[in-house]
């Protein structure tokens, strides 16, 4: 006899017993199917009197699941309601990249979506399935209207960004967070380029900015977090998993001025840089989080993102 035993949603495990090793073989395959169709296999279990498992699966949407689990064709079944687990930041604005498609990014916290331009849905990240891959050519989200809501870190520096990135180059990857161009404009412009990931903030004005750079830690083609942080006095970039300060500058400029224009993901027309690669989380928050919070927000995101 097999019995379910429970079944864990946010990592979507389903654990099982074996009661009477008699129904089966020395060795069996324990199969999981979902709605009928086989998910995972865990290949020669010894079966014995006291045996138990867990199998895993990973749902791409939410909804309801029929779940069983068969061992030479003794089955248990049940019906779980499935609630996909997202990381909530708690910060001011947090784009999960969840749509699968469509031209909307969503903002789950707040209520400033972005418009997505050429940007393409793009499977097979985590367990969550979709991100969003930029062509480094054209692609781009615009955030319309959002310029108010970065201004924490231009007009009294200070503010958190977060994301997970997987850039196809090291050399030219382009910005992943950017405004759009003025003469007289200021905002972030967080990017890789040389080898190097950077972040520059124009802090109170377009002509004095803070730069903190260091060589990217990571790989091309592998997802990394990456993050800058600003405390009123220090710029800071955050990259790695373990998440780690890589760079540091000292504010300079003076407070009073806001960032004025649209923000971008994927683009900056200053630079006419382009992000060439997938960009998945992603969050803003008005206060700078240290490592030790950016670091359980990793821990929380992992398994979904990574």
């Amino acid at each position: 006899m097999v019995d379910i035993t429970g079944f864990k949603y946010e990592t979507l495990e389903v654990d099982y017993s074996i009661t009477n090793s008699g129904d089966f073989g020395s060795v069996e395959d324990v199969e999981l199917l979902i709605d009928g169709n086989v998910e995972y296999v865990d290949q020669d279990v010894m079966i014995t009197d006291s045996a138990a498992g867990t199998l895993y699966w990973q749902a791409d949407s939410a909804g309801t699941y029929t779940a069983t689990v068969s061992i030479a064709g003794v089955t248990d079944q049940i019906t779980v309601q499935v609630d996909l687990y997202v990381p909530d930041s708690g910060g001011t604005h947090q784009w999960n990249h969840l749509e699968k498609g469509g031209t909307t990014l969503g903002d789950s916290i707040g209520t400033l979506d972005a418009t997505i331009n050429g940007a393409t849905w793009t499977s097979g990240l985590g367990t969550e399935g979709t991100h969003l891959d930029y062509d480094g050519v054209d692609d781009e989200s615009v955030l319309s209207g959002g310029a108010s809501e970065f201004t924490h870190f231009t007009d009294a520096g200070t503010g958190t960004f977060f994301t997970w990135i997987n850039p196809d180059t090291l050399d030219h990857s382009g910005l992943i967070l950017g405004s759009t161009a003025t003469t007289t404009d200021v905002g972030a412009y967080f990017l890789i380029t040389g080898g190097d990931l950077r972040c520059s903030l124009y802090y109170g004005t377009r002509d004095v900015s803070t730069l903190a750079k260091a060589s990217y830690p990571a790989s091309a083609g592998e997802w990394t977090p990456v993050a800058f942080t600003a405390d009123g006095s220090t710029l800071k970039v955050w990259a790695g998993d373990p998440i780690t300060e890589i760079a540091s500058d000292t504010l300079a400029g003076s407070t009073g001025s806001d960032w004025s224009n649209d923000p971008y993901f994927g683009y900056g027309p200053l630079t006419g840089y382009r992000h060439d690669g997938g960009m998945d989380l992603t969050f803003t928050d008005s206060d700078a989080w240290t490592q030790s919070e950016l670091q359980s927000f990793v821990d929380d995101s992992r398994e979904f993102y990574s």
